[in-house]
């Protein structure tokens, strides 16, 4: 009997994603058991499995490790017998996968081929597409009543550049803006997008990476929550000689830190108003930051002449 196994790709509207709907993974006659599952982050998965190779033959069980791409189209990168990981002797088992956004899989597990005891392995499974960019992270913070998205990336080929989305609940997605790709000669390409009306409460952001092609990748997905009742704010900005935070408490501290990190400047509130002399401070972008008892809040602020 030969053993088949499949998926189907369904959207936030619990709609059908792949033409066939269903979708079949691998197929074999051996018995497929323990399936792992992680996202490509194209808009397709990895699937990783162990099956019995022994499965009818009476013998005692031994178990290999496979593995699949499926493609964001349903289309399968290794061909419907899957790739063989591990097929030495003895079993490979309990294993585990994960992802991350470059299109890069590793699988890891237990393996007994040594006959005595089980020792641990893994292995490594590539997207066969050079992918438009690399991300070096994506992440997003309060900017006063505005929230601040800033994200880094290496390696470009190809990329035409990136439009933001926007979610209430994390699952519907609007489209409220877009960066062009810096085209520039240089090896890291750091970007930012302020999104001047978040919801009050959760916003959940990704990026939708468009390259010249029209080809599109997401993003991981970030959420940035906002009390909007007690907003602090920071003004005026970009500033020349002062800058006012509003809205702190009693005991607050605030630094202003130089992006790289190191600080230039710390004080502690006395009251929801404070106002700090920057006059000496040379021309550029800091962070300022608001630590309060429970939480704390990063401002982009621009110092000029």
């Amino acid at each position: 009997m030969i053993k088949t196994s499949g998926g189907v790709h369904v959207d936030s509207t619990s709609g059908f994603v792949w033409m066939n709907q269903e979708v079949a993974t691998w197929q074999e006659l051996q018995l497929p058991a323990d399936y792992k599952l992680a996202s490509d982050y194209q808009g397709g998965c990895f699937i990783s499995w162990t099956k019995n190779v022994t499965y009818g033959l009476g013998a005692n069980d031994v178990y290999d490790l496979g593995a699949q791409h499926v493609f964001p189209d349903g289309t399968l990168e290794f061909g419907i017998n899957g790739k063989a990981v591990s097929s030495v002797p003895m079993d490979q088992y309990y294993q585990q996968l994960v992802s991350d956004s470059n299109g890069v899989a590793i699988i890891a597990w237990s393996d007994l081929r040594n006959n005595a005891d089980y020792d641990l392995y893994a292995a490594r499974i590539a997207a066969p597409v050079s992918l438009p960019v690399t991300w070096l992270y994506f992440s997003g913070s309060m900017n006063g009543s505005t929230a601040l998205l800033t994200w880094e990336t290496t390696h470009e080929v190809n990329n035409k550049g990136f439009t933001i989305q926007r979610s209430h609940t994390g699952t519907s997605f609007d489209s409220i803006g877009f960066i062009a790709a810096s085209n520039l000669p240089q090896d890291h390409h750091a970007y930012s997008f302020t999104d001047p009306n978040p919801f009050s409460g959760s916003n959940y952001y990704r990026l939708q990476q468009e390259d010249l092609d029209g080809i599109a990748s997401l993003s991981r997905t970030i959420q940035v929550d906002f009390d909007l009742k007690n907003t602090l704010s920071v003004y005026p900005n970009p500033a020349s000689r002062y800058i006012t935070v509003h809205g702190t408490s009693a005991g607050s501290i605030i630094g202003i830190y130089s992006v790289d990190g190191r600080k230039y400047r710390e004080l502690r509130s006395t009251s929801s108003y404070v106002e700090i002399d920057i006059s000496e401070m040379a021309r550029g972008l800091y962070f300022l930051r608001v630590t309060e008892t429970e939480n704390s809040h990063s401002f982009l602020i621009s110092v000029v002449d």
